[in-house]
């Protein structure tokens, strides 16, 4: 009997060792583990709103709080330009391939309405079993229908027209009409529901619509020009006319406060609060966009969707242009407390405010003063690189790319995009480590950042293993040399530890104006000579020209 309590006992112990050593293993396996996340954008990387959702989702998906091991990828719908059903059709087939030919992502982050009807089409296909994060969702009823699925939740695009409706009065008591400005878009009429809805809470409002796709281009001009002092705009969105022209947000925002004769211009996005906009209580793409992130690094720490509830509360920030303020004569006092002013002016006032501990003593103002100014342009200086630098490389980041293309863009200034991506860069992983995965990008990172300098172009890391070059000033021989230059440079291998490893580099170019004249398709083309690359076997380079898919 002894004998046989002694031998379960230590059958117990042994249990107790095995599954206790096999619960800590796999928590250790959770924490190191590479979480593979893909971003799915209705919208360019061009289109203002982008950067700020992107730039939003990373500081909630990367947040020190979580510290979880992300590798985000990011894919463009392009809806503003490609938005017919051969066109989903196509993007449909290009993203298949590309999700056939890589690992199982862990979840899908959608932004804006388009990306999410995409998603919810393809549920059960293309991202099955995949939790699902949305943001930007200009329809309401889209949002909550979405919410209540399994495996989805997100953050509705909430506009807050209360605050501005109270803004309006308080600022423009004798102006006594709203005059809301949409289009025919999804994201037009899903915001005009939005205001509908509002509305009607205040019957004795008069309020009139101006739907940009049902007037000509001169039609909507003409509508704006008869608009006077009894009136003031609610600017919602304007992409569209009838005349079928397609408006960026700058453009579209000039053209509304060209054609109007002294009537101020509300907004009720934080995107384009220039160009002639007063301001407004603004949806802030920015918080919208890392609240989705933190929903989804708490998915992928183990919380269920269903367990986190759909966010339907505005996420705003007050903005107000300084130009605007003072053709309206509105001092900045008479704003909401922590209204952010855009090109404030540089008065004692605002100095003031910024610097509240200081004293009346002459003296030790002037310590401080200096103290405050050496510290701040170190900071701006060190925040400056933090923004627009690639953490693991050091190089510049797609942020930083976008800030140097958009005013080569502004200005048609010839420039060109070189896409560079990694050859079978998982079997690295997959057979060196990550970490030797690692330290090849930041050799690639320091090879491409050493040529594009000798030729007067930047070279910057867009996520995963793909890098894009900026030329300034391009011709074709000009990308073929630097590409060939950056083949070159790679053929003599990267050491890692002990080992030599030996990568290729797909690469596909495309230049403006010569290959488009819209510089926001240009990533795009050179997307496409990529792809014509490794259709070809990889290991290439190769300029789009119309004829890239003939044969």
């Amino acid at each position: 009997m002894r004998r046989w309590l002694r031998s379960f006992a230590i059958i117990c112990l042994f249990l107790t060792i095995f599954f206790n050593s096999r619960s800590i293993t796999e928590a250790e396996n959770s924490s190191d583990k590479n979480y593979r996340v893909l971003c799915l954008l209705s919208y360019n990387y061009a289109y203002d709103i982008v950067p700020d959702e992107t730039d939003g989702i990373e500081a909630g998906l990367l947040s020190e709080e979580y510290d979880l091991n992300i590798s985000l990828t990011y894919e463009s719908m392009d809806t503003k330009n490609f938005f017919t059903s051969s066109d989903i059709q196509e993007f449909y087939d290009y993203l298949a391939y590309k999700m056939g030919k890589t690992e199982k992502y862990d979840l899908l982050i959608v932004a804006d309405d388009t990306a999410l009807r995409f998603a919810l089409n393809y549920r059960d296909t293309l991202f099955k079993d995949m939790p699902i994060v949305f943001m930007g969702i200009n329809s309401i009823s889209e949002a909550e229908s979405a919410a209540v699925l399994e495996n989805v939740t997100g953050v509705a695009e909430i506009p807050d027209f209360e605050s501005n409706y109270e803004l309006m009065k308080n600022l423009f008591p004798e102006r006594d009409t709203i005059v809301a400005i949409v289009d025919g878009t999804n994201t037009g009429q899903g915001e005009y529901v939005q205001f509908m809805n509002f509305i009607s809470k205040y019957p004795d409002q008069k309020y009139k619509i101006l739907n940009t796709s049902r007037y000509s281009k001169n039609g909507v001009r003409e509508y704006l020009g008869n608009l006077d002092e009894n009136d003031i705009i609610l600017y919602l969105d304007f992409v569209e006319d009838g005349d079928g022209n397609i408006y960026s947000l700058e453009a579209a925002t000039k053209f509304i406060s060209q054609s109007v004769n002294n009537v101020p211009i509300f907004r009720t996005s934080s995107a384009d609060i220039e160009n002639g906009v007063l301001g407004g209580v603004s949806y802030s793409f920015y918080d919208a966009g890392k609240e989705a992130g933190d929903m989804a690094a708490r998915i992928l720490m183990g919380t269920p969707p269903k367990d986190i509830s759909m966010v339907s509360d505005t996420v705003t920030i007050t903005y107000f242009e300084q130009s605007a303020l003072d053709k309206y004569g509105i001092k900045i006092k008479n704003l909401p407390e922590g209204t952010y002013v855009i090109n404030e002016h540089e008065t004692f006032g605002k100095w003031y405010r910024e610097n509240v501990l200081l004293t009346n003593l002459v003296g030790l103002v002037c310590i401080l003063l200096i103290t405050i100014i050496v510290i701040l342009s170190i900071t701006n200086r060190r925040r400056e690189k933090t923004i627009n630098t690639d953490p693991l490389t050091g190089i510049a980041n797609r942020l930083y790319i976008g800030k140097l293309a958009r005013p080569l863009a502004a200005h048609k200034e010839r420039h060109a995009l070189i896409i560079v991506d990694v050859d079978y860069f998982k079997q690295i992983n997959d057979t060196k480590g990550h970490q030797a995965g690692d330290e090849v990008l930041i050799d690639i990172a320091r090879l491409l950042q050493r040529v594009s300098k000798e030729y007067g172009a930047t070279a910057a890391r867009i996520g995963g293993d793909e890098f894009v070059i900026l030329v300034k000033e391009p011709y074709t021989d000009k990308c073929e040399e630097i590409a060939g230059k950056v083949r070159e440079a790679l053929k003599n291998g990267i050491r890692v530890k002990k080992d030599i490893i030996t990568p290729t580099l797909s690469m596909g170019g495309a230049i403006y104006p010569i290959d488009t004249e819209n510089p926001g398709r240009l990533m795009t083309m050179a997307d496409q000579a990529l792809y014509r690359v490794k259709k070809d076997g990889r290991n290439g380079f190769r300029m789009y020209s119309p004829d890239l898919f003939n044969n």
